[in-house]
């Protein structure tokens, strides 16, 4: 059998005399002959593995007392693992930001924070006004548009007039043609 845990490790101290109690108590069950002895030696043999069964009851006691401090010392182990990811995580943010900060310092064009500050609003208020300047073209283009449009219907109008009052001339003397 081999020893996952290590040699002298309680619970392959306590498997290992669980098992040659097992073997123990096996063979005096198949040397015993219970029939044949006196009722005397029947109840030694049965005391005797009455001893042998409390023996086997506080090994696995002992094993499954094993069990829980090993299960809360892995309990202990996970914590301490997660803490630990959460201080390296932590650590790597600070050398993150050491270095972005040095990185700074060392730029010979930055000016500092407000210098920053300053720069962002004068691009922010240059937006702003592109976006004025945006809307008021789109405005513009649209009442152009608009005036386009209107100028089009007046033409389409006048032409129509025209046509309807070249009709009306043409009309007009047919008619009066006839009627001579």
């Amino acid at each position: 059998m081999t020893e996952p845990l290590g040699e002298g490790h309680a619970l392959n101290d306590a498997l290992r005399s669980t098992q040659e109690l097992l073997s123990e108590h096996n063979d005096n069950l198949e040397a015993a002959d219970y029939p044949k002895q006196s009722e005397a030696d029947r109840n030694i043999a049965l005391e005797k593995e009455l001893s042998q069964l409390n023996k086997i009851n506080d090994t696995l006691d002992s094993v499954l007392e094993s069990i829980i401090v090993t299960n809360a010392n892995i309990e202990r182990i996970i914590t301490s693992s997660e803490q630990s990811n959460k201080l390296i995580e932590t650590w790597a943010k600070i050398l993150s930001q050491n270095k972005h900060t040095f990185e700074l310092l060392e730029d010979d064009s930055w000016q500092g924070s407000s210098r920053d500050i300053d720069t962002w609003n004068s691009k922010l208020m240059e937006l702003t006004e592109l976006q004025r300047k945006q809307k008021e073209i789109q405005e513009r283009l649209g009442r152009e548009k608009d005036q386009e449009l209107k100028q089009e219907q007046q033409a389409q109008a006048k032409k129509r007039e025209r046509q309807e009052m070249l009709q009306r001339r043409l009309y007009g003397r047919r008619s009066t043609i006839r009627k001579q």
